[in-house]
């Protein structure tokens, strides 16, 4: 899943290192391509290893939007444990918040990536151990 890098403050642009869909298609033909990107998310951001941002400096780039991603879709497979990987894509982007134009767009996928409500935790019940 191919991952846009947007600013963390609103109204949250498409940075410019960010790069648009679709791929090209077979043997570089301009047509016949995949849609990327999948989903935005946050680059410009604080964290515990790089600590608080300081002037323009900040954990950035779609190595700081792409983990943001991967959290979420592993929150939502531990709540969710049952879901195929194609079924855990559809639940993200359906829940993303749209970015530029309604829908999919080559800018921004699906939107910025939102999970919302907490999903219901599928819990397996276990005995209780009792002993003697």
């Amino acid at each position: 899943m191919a991952i846009a890098a947007v600013h963390s403050a609103s109204p949250y642009p498409q940075e410019i290192y960010s790069s648009e869909g679709p791929t090209n298609g077979p043997g570089g033909a301009a047509g016949g391509g995949l849609d990327k990107p999948a989903l935005a998310a946050y680059a410009n951001v604080a964290t515990a290893s790089y600590g608080p941002c300081s002037g323009t400096y900040c954990f950035n780039g779609t190595s700081s939007a792409t983990p943001h991603v991967a959290g979420a879709a592993a929150l939502v497979a531990g709540a969710i444990p049952s879901l195929s990987p194609d079924q855990l894509r559809h639940y993200l982007q359906s829940r993303a918040v749209d970015l530029g134009s309604p829908g999919y767009d080559a800018q921004y996928g699906y939107g910025r990536v939102y999970l919302g409500a907490p999903p219901v935790l599928h819990c397996v019940a276990l005995p209780l151990l009792r002993r003697g």
